[in-house]
């Protein structure tokens, strides 16, 4: 009888115990908000990695449109030096198809030229809306 009882006490502050020892319920909320917090740290360090590749591009991206309007500049001054030399004979095949050629050359360096600008202004928009997202973050978090 007495281990009965003794059992039955015992079970009894077990259960109490595991009643007690349960999660109150601001202590949900707790975790939700650092679950929160972690997830947005993370994300923030993402996009400072993001931009920080995006940047090194961009200087790549800078350096190519340089060359690209160097280049479409010394074609175009090619083709005007084709087409005075042209304008001189004008029965001349030879200098006809040089004209030609440096016209085609000169065209195609400007569209390389074009397009390495739009390819800049895109780095920068896409560089700029990523830190408009850092500085987003780093205001939910502090």
């Amino acid at each position: 009888m007495k281990k009965k009882i003794i059992l039955l006490l015992s079970g009894l502050i077990i259960t109490a115990q595991l009643i007690y020892a349960q999660v109150p319920a601001g202590s949900v909320s707790s975790t939700k908000q650092q679950r929160q917090l972690e997830e947005t740290t993370q994300r923030l360090e993402n996009r400072k990695q993001k931009l920080a590749q995006l940047e090194k591009e961009l200087e790549e991206k800078i350096n190519n449109k340089e060359k690209a309007v160097s280049q479409a500049a010394e074609s175009a001054e090619d083709n005007e030096r084709a087409a005075k030399k042209l304008s001189n004979d004008v029965q001349d095949t030879k200098k006809a198809k040089r004209a030609e050629r440096r016209s085609s050359e000169a065209r195609r360096d400007v569209k390389r030229a074009n397009k390495a600008s739009k390819n800049v202004k895109k780095l920068e928009k896409d560089i700029k809306h990523l830190k408009k997202q850092i500085a987003q973050d780093e205001r939910s978090l502090y």
